[in-house]
């Protein structure tokens, strides 16, 4: 989920995903920890292939990304960045922070606290769905 992607992203993805009550609680969809979900796990965007990014979480509260690609001379694996996640009451936010790019703070928002899912990453009340796979693997 490069800056650029979830820039442009969070300002068409209004509505889009599992979004029920527009990044707040209401029935099921509640705020989810990020550690829960992200820590060992890779997200996808968008939520259906062809995935623009795959980013593999490596480390605990704080941690690396790796952009996963097919390993492809053209298009290599690489380090994007890191990310720290932090735990409030009802939830908490994960920070990423991309080499040479801007910092990004997500509240998490689903249905299921499970992995895999489908999330709202929510930067505001604007979501951008989100799915979450098992492991560091390929979308």
């Amino acid at each position: 989920m490069k800056p650029t992607i979830y820039a442009t992203s969070l300002l068409l993805a209004a509505g889009s995903g599992p979004a029920i009550a527009a990044c707040a609680a209401s029935g099921s969809y509640v705020q989810v920890d990020p550690r829960t979900i992200l820590i060992g796990n890779t997200a996808c965007y968008p939520t259906t292939p062809p995935y623009e990014n795959q980013e593999q979480h490596f480390g605990g509260n704080t941690g690396r990304i790796i952009e996963y690609k097919l390993a492809a001379v053209a298009d290599p694996t690489a380090d994007i960045g890191g990310y720290t996640t932090k735990t409030l009451p009802n939830g908490g936010t994960v920070t990423y922070n991309y080499t040479g790019a801007s910092t990004f703070v997500y509240t998490i928002w689903g249905t299921t606290t499970a992995v895999p899912g489908t999330y709202d990453f929510c930067n505001g009340t604007t979501p951008l769905s989100v799915r979450v796979i098992v492991g560091q693997a390929a979308c």
